[in-house]
Formats: C-alpha cells, structure tokens, sequence
C-alpha cells in the first residue's frame, strides 16, 4: 500500500506541471485569435513559440510576477487582490444577514 501512495504523490507535481503547461500553451494559441475578434483591442501581437515563452512564464512565476492581463490593463496579482477584497466584503454582507 505505501508504494502505491509514493507512486501517487510523486505523480502529483508532474500531472500539475502538465496542466500548467497545457493550459497556457491553449491560451498563448488563441490569443491573438481572441484579440483578432474583439472590434475594441489593439494590434495583434507577433506569435511566439510556446515553449520560450513559458520559460519566461515560469521564469516570472518563481518571482511572483503573475503576468499582465491584456484586456483589463493590469497586473494578474492587482486584479486577483482587488477580486478577493471584494469577495471578501460580500461574503461579510451575506454572514451578517445570515446570522440576523
């Protein structure tokens, strides 16, 4: 049994880096398609090779840099803080009226 579970949890960072890895090859592939559909975006950027650019993907990764979101402007990590804060507020709002 304990080899089966070693066998399990040492798959575990492999099928996670293979989730990464394929999600973020889909969307650097359909974003210029995306952005090539919205009459409100800019240019649309030169294609880049997958793999260097999820170098540079992991490489900001490891310190701490999320990237840029295209269409809001911003940072990912500005955009995911200002998201929970207002999560936060209204789970607040829904705990208070729950408990009255």
């Amino acid at each position: 049994m304990t080899p089966y579970i070693l066998r399990r949890l040492a798959l575990i960072p492999i099928g996670v880096f293979l989730a990464n890895f394929l999600s973020f090859a889909y969307a650097h592939i359909a974003l210029p398609n995306h952005i090539a559909n919205n009459p409100f975006s800019g240019q649309i950027p030169e294609a880049t090779p997958v793999v260097p650019a999820y170098g540079v993907y992991l490489a900001g990764l490891i310190r701490g840099d999320l990237g840029q979101l295209p269409t809001a402007g911003g940072d990912v990590l500005d955009v995911l803080f200002n998201a929970a804060g207002a999560s936060l507020g209204l789970l607040a709002i829904a705990l208070a009226l729950s408990i009255l």
